[in-house]
């Protein structure tokens, strides 16, 4: 089986307690072209801005990711970068 990253699109099962059979999978489609934005600005997202917090090392840090234009946050989560 290919990796998400070696086809262009991703076929997802959903929950199981959907009645129909077409409304059971969810296609993610790659598409490099396109830019993200951010919901608060509506800037195209080319970089996304974290901040660490945490000891590091042996442990994973806890990321904040936000915008680099309006410096809102858009997640939070754990991170092993830097």
């Amino acid at each position: 089986m290919l990796s998400f990253f070696e086809t262009d699109c991703l076929r997802v099962m959903l929950a199981g307690d959907i009645d129909s059979e077409e409304g059971r999978y969810l296609n993610i489609i790659k598409k490099e072209e396109l830019k993200p934005k951010c919901p608060y600005c509506e800037s195209d997202l080319s970089d996304i801005f974290f901040k660490q917090k945490g000891p590091g090392l042996l442990f994973s840090k806890t990321a904040v990711y936000f915008c680099p234009h309006c410096r809102k946050v858009l997640g939070i989560g754990r991170s092993n970068i830097g």
